[in-house]
């Protein structure tokens, strides 16, 4: 009589292999290496088809490019378009300075900073958690001038429209104190109905101070003008403008909302009172006038006289939320309220 035992063996293997296999479909980050980026930097880390990490959770997904510095590329509902501008080969731009520079988009720190190639330094990544559940990666980067290092963890769950990333920067000096006059962190807000112009900008501040605009049609530099559609709407948008937040922030967010999809943008932070101000750097739809330039908010969270210790750290957190069924009217107020439900 032949006995059973190999093929039950065989049949047990198989199922072991399914198993991995269905386990393996489950996480929730996939890594790419086929996607051409501009290289900008000489550094000898600079690649030129870097690892691109996609983060998909039920309602949205993200992706991270450590290799030019930007803890989120991309950030959107599943398969849709981005909430952040994302160029992987954008053309320079002259600044106002005279130097040139380009933008990739996304979102990224001040620190650490490349100076010469005026980008955020690369950094490397290592994969924390990515289970069906939660995905968790730790990104590193240090300022060899400054002596001060970053560490950035994002995480995202898989039932919750959020992407939270809790950074630290510390001072790795003995005795020199790490003083940075404006240390910012920026987000490349899209308008994505960009047809239709009538994505707007919601800020905690009803008024702003006129750093600079084209042919001062925001308003003459140093004077505080009402946060009004022309410059909250994209398609109001004149020209290039430059502005911040005439007070320190009501409340410790901002949004984009998206009024023909029913969707708002929230970015979240804490402590409060962590940045002190907030600075809007737009072109509208001038944009394609000039060259390297495209259609963005560039927003930027500002904390004056940053100041560490030797040996010691400064830590904040921030959220980038998705909320749905957003109404047309939707306050700030009112979105940060939801969102905050949703941040732990």
């Amino acid at each position: 009589m032949k006995s059973n035992r190999p093929k039950r063996v065989a049949l047990a293997s198989v199922l072991s292999i399914l198993v991995a296999i269905a386990a393996q479909a489950q996480t929730m980050i996939e890594i790419r290496s086929t996607q051409y980026v501009l290289p900008v930097s000489e550094l000898a880390t600079t690649k030129t088809y870097p690892d691109l990490l996609r983060i998909g959770c039920d309602a949205i997904e993200a992706q991270v490019l450590p290799n030019r510095g930007r803890l989120l590329s991309a950030l959107g509902v599943r398969g849709g378009a981005s909430f952040l501008h994302q160029s992987f080969t954008p053309e320079p731009m002259v600044l106002s300075s005279g130097l040139h520079a380009v933008e990739f988009g996304g979102y990224y720190l001040s620190i650490p900073w490349n100076t010469r190639d005026r980008q955020p330094y690369d950094l490397t990544y290592r994969i924390v958690e990515n289970s069906a559940e939660r995905a968790q990666v730790v990104l590193s980067g240090r300022d060899i001038l400054k002596r001060a290092a970053a560490v950035s963890v994002v995480t995202m769950r898989r039932d919750r429209p959020v992407a939270e990333i809790r950074t630290t920067i510390a001072n790795e000096t003995a005795a020199r104190t790490l003083r940075e006059a404006s240390f910012r962190d920026f987000a490349l807000l899209s308008p994505m109905e960009e047809a239709e112009g009538i994505a707007r900008l919601l800020l905690p501040s009803e008024s702003v101070t006129v750093v600079d605009s084209a042919d001062d049609w925001v308003g003459a530099k140093n004077v505080s003008v009402p946060w009004t559609p022309s410059l909250s709407q994209w398609s109001s948008v004149k020209g290039f403008y430059d502005v911040k937040a005439a007070a320190p922030p009501a409340l410790p967010c901002f949004a984009m909302v998206y009024p023909r999809k029913h969707v708002a943008l929230v970015k979240i932070w804490s402590p409060p009172g962590y940045f002190d101000s907030i600075e809007v750097i737009t072109r509208g739809p001038a944009y394609t006038k000039e060259p390297g330039m495209g259609p963005y908010y560039r927003v930027s969270c500002v904390k004056n006289d940053l100041e560490i210790a030797p040996q010691a750290q400064t830590e904040f957190r921030t959220a980038f939320v998705v909320l749905q069924d957003v109404s047309e009217n939707a306050s700030l107020r009112e979105l940060f309220e939801r969102a905050a439900l949703l941040v732990e």
